[in-house]
């Protein structure tokens, strides 16, 4: 996580690519998703096979939820979000609209959840509150 803050204060400087924000958004907020995911796995006794499924899962949720909260930023009011609205853009931060238009980001958010449960349907099991977690990270207003 701190490698991930390391490269978003150095992507203050400059205008990021889709690979670089995508690397700064794995070791933050994706980073705290893979590992409380992958933990729960471990403390279940998940197989090897099952883990790195999940930590798929991790990966690309926590992308989703990074490009939703990019998005909202564009959408939501700063009385929804609970912080002020359109601070990336003013800010010109490096964001996935920014980068890709608010209707790509969409698109890419729409990709990370589609395949994020594609991989849970891998899984034998009861994968429901996993889905329920997906589709609240991609559905939030805030």
């Amino acid at each position: 996580m701190v490698g991930g803050q390391v490269l978003d204060i150095d992507g203050e400087a400059r205008q990021l690519n889709l690979e670089e924000l995508e690397k700064v958004h794995e070791n933050k907020t994706g980073a705290l998703l893979r590992f409380s995911i992958e933990s729960g796995a471990v403390l279940a006794n998940a197989t090897e096979e099952e883990r790195k499924i999940l930590v798929e899962f991790a990966h690309h949720i926590g992308l989703a939820f990074q490009i939703q909260d990019d998005i909202l930023d564009i959408e939501g009011t700063s009385e929804q979000l609970g912080k002020t609205a359109g601070k990336d853009i003013a800010s010109k931060k490096s964001t996935y609209p920014a980068l890709l238009t608010l209707e790509g980001a969409k698109r890419k958010l729409r990709e990370h959840y589609e395949i994020a449960i594609a991989s849970l349907e891998k899984l034998n099991g009861d994968i429901t509150l996993l889905k329920e977690l997906a589709q609240y990270i991609v559905l939030r207003n805030k």
